[in-house]
């Protein structure tokens, strides 16, 4: 009687900007291995490289959590997180700094974390460095980057000497007018901390959208109701991954898009909700704003 086996590996192809990942399932019939590789399109897979952009990010209670950068020709660089990352949890108030951690290549040219940090503010000389969305059921928060000018003297943020790279914001999709169906497949990013700093790599998870309503729905995130709108993914997160960026093929769109980041995770229903990408559309617009005036 033959035995029968099905093993399946996942492997990545760089084709048509990351659109498609190969997936070979293989068929152990008796002693002959018969394998066969299916090509699945409109997967995401950002460049490794581009993973620079993303930080790691610890408080001084040791909460920990995961940054990304974005770059707009009017107000220059600055980190997108969740509010909570960056908040003491005593005061409930932001911390006047954070550190991130700086990412370096490996021999294999994998980017990781490394554990040489620096201080990002939040505040400096009485200055506040953050700007948090208006509606407080929105856990979205931006720290301005770069070289600021107080009391006499220069600073940079983060401190040192730190290359800040970020994506275009013109890769923020807008997602109240865009196709974001269920079934998408979306690439969720950002560091753990159950992983040993030895091996602080960010991690991608891959699944599809389960459910987008685009109307605001209730959701108890740590004993605290939140509504607003948020797109449900079935796969779920780890702990420090909070603020950690998003990314997907929308079926209108010409390429990889940030469609939104990490808010919270359900791990036994194996859901993730993520804060779309609309709602940093309207703080940068807000901001924008403010800097024309």
């Amino acid at each position: 009687m033959n035995s029968l086996s099905i093993m399946s590996i996942n492997s990545s192809a760089r084709r048509s900007s990351h659109r498609y990942r190969l997936l070979k399932y293989c068929l152990v019939i008796s002693a002959t291995l018969t394998c066969a590789t299916i090509t699945l399109a409109n997967s995401p897979s950002i460049p490794e490289d581009d993973k620079r952009f993303i930080w790691r990010i610890e408080t001084e209670q040791n909460t920990r959590g995961t940054g990304f950068i974005l770059s707009d020709p009017e107000i220059g660089f600055f980190l997108v997180t969740n509010k909570h990352v960056l908040t003491d949890t005593l005061t409930g108030s932001p911390f006047d700094s954070v550190r991130v951690f700086l990412n370096v290549f490996t021999e294999k040219n994998k980017v990781k974390s490394s554990d040489s940090s620096v201080f990002l503010y939040l505040r400096k000389h009485g200055k506040k460095l953050f700007v948090e969305h208006e509606d407080t059921n929105v856990d979205l928060v931006f720290v301005q980057l770069g070289t600021f000018s107080g009391n006499g003297d220069l600073f940079l943020n983060p401190s040192g000497d730190m290359k800040i790279l970020g994506w275009k914001t013109s890769m923020v999709l807008d997602t109240r007018s865009s196709a974001i169906n269920d079934g998408v497949i979306i690439q969720m990013i950002g560091f753990s901390h159950m992983l040993p700093q030895s091996s602080q790599f960010a991690l991608s998870r891959f699944g599809s959208v389960a459910s987008f309503p685009k109307e605001s729905i209730k959701l108890n995130i740590n004993g605290v109701m939140k509504q607003s709108q948020w797109i449900v993914v079935d796969a779920s997160t780890r702990g420090g991954q909070s603020g950690g960026p998003a990314f997907a093929f929308p079926s209108n769109s010409n390429g990889l898009m940030l469609v939104g980041f990490s808010q919270a995770t359900t791990t036994k229903q194996e859901l993730s909700y993520l804060i779309p990408s609309q709602y940093i559309l309207d703080l940068l617009e807000r901001i924008r704003d403010m800097v024309r005036d």
